[in-house]
């Protein structure tokens, strides 16, 4: 009990830390417009979901919500680890909040002009896959050793 008590409290830390990095980012890059003459800064707020597919906005909310849920879940049942749950939730949650407040979700990182513009929290979203696949393989090689 106390274990999962410490895991808790760790996980909620992390989220916090997570979703304050990626609402310090929003408000000066996006708010603020902070270096908005850099190449790769363009503050855009997104009302669709990834790479601009039209889904509107209660039901991308409902599907954060369903995946958070999910992501807790699968948490707390060990299929994830805690850094990959961090950035799942954070990701998921600031994202979320976004499209609850604005109806949409402030992005401003642009680095082609080519590629959908995003956010921080894009990022979490997309490191868990490096981290899980890391995870996975690293796991996978060990047990052909054995």
């Amino acid at each position: 009990m106390k274990s999962i008590f410490k895991k808790t409290i760790l996980l909620i830390i992390l989220i916090w830390l997570f979703l304050f990095i990626d609402l310090l980012t929003k408000y000066f890059f996006y708010d603020l417009k902070i270096a908005e003459s850099l190449l790769f800064i363009n503050p855009v707020l997104n009302t669709w979901v990834s790479r601009s597919i039209p889904v509107h906005a209660i039901i991308s909310i409902a599907i954060a919500i369903f995946a958070l849920v999910l992501f807790i879940w699968l948490y707390f049942k060990k299929y994830i680890s805690l850094i990959i749950a961090t950035l799942l939730i954070a990701g998921t949650l600031w994202n979320m909040i976004d499209r609850i407040r604005l109806w949409g979700v402030r992005d401003f990182l642009m680095p082609f002009d080519w590629f959908p513009v995003f956010n921080i929290a894009d990022i979490f979203l997309n490191l868990w896959v490096v981290a899980y696949l890391r995870k996975e393989f690293f796991t996978w090689k060990n047990k052909l050793k054995s």
